[in-house]
């Protein structure tokens, strides 16, 4: 899954050339895809069909349909023909049954983090890209997130700059983690609030 998604997201344009193909002609040979989604499910364009003897028959598949993609991942199936039922199964349930949810917009302020030596005693922390998830179209699953950083933050800190994670999980889900990163930056304090900084550093 998560090679998949890094070859989506970071390759467009190889994944474009070496995926989703319905098959290719060579030497007077054609040869079709054994992909079972591609060609046959709507948005359908890749990946990658396998078989060990330890993995069984294995799949990894993705489809987008109005800007929406999904991935599916096959492991452990018997027979090749039960695998591309499965995949074709999971994919069309999974655009079904599940709706896109933003869960935090791109520059949304989460929370904010603690600035030492700062002309700022605080930075606001955001994500740097939608934050998006597939959710059960049916029924509200309980969201909870938390933010964790090292901290203080000393400055100087320079607006992107990745200083926190936000910790998700939703329902019973396996958790993900989202980058949280300064929403400006937070030049170093001068010399008087430096001075003034370590005062109270000593009286608390």
């Amino acid at each position: 899954m998560q090679l998949a998604s890094a070859i989506i997201r970071d390759y467009p344009a190889y994944y474009g050339r070496y995926f989703g193909n319905h098959g290719f002609r060579w030497n007077n040979i054609t040869q079709a895809n054994h992909d079972p989604l591609t060609g046959k499910v709507e948005g359908a364009d890749g990946l990658k069909t396998g078989f060990t003897n330890e993995a069984g028959y294995t799949f990894v598949g993705s489809a987008e349909r109005e800007g929406r993609r999904l991935i599916v991942v096959i492991a452990g199936s018997p027979t090749a023909r039960e695998r591309d039922k499965a995949a074709r199964e999971l994919i069309e349930w999974g655009f079904a049954e599940f709706a896109p949810a933003r869960l935090l917009a791109e520059g949304q302020p989460v929370s904010n983090a603690t600035v030492q030596l700062g002309a700022e005693d605080s930075v606001a922390l955001v994500a740097d890209h939608d934050v998006m998830a597939s959710l059960p179209a049916s029924s509200s699953m309980p969201i909870h997130a938390h933010v964790t950083y090292r901290g203080p933050v000393t400055a100087p800190i320079a607006a992107g700059q990745e200083i926190a994670t936000l910790h998700v999980t939703i329902g019973d889900q396996p958790g993900f983690e989202v980058p949280l990163v300064a929403e400006r930056d937070v030049a170093k304090a001068g010399l008087l609030r430096r001075i003034a900084a370590g005062l109270s550093g000593l009286t608390s």
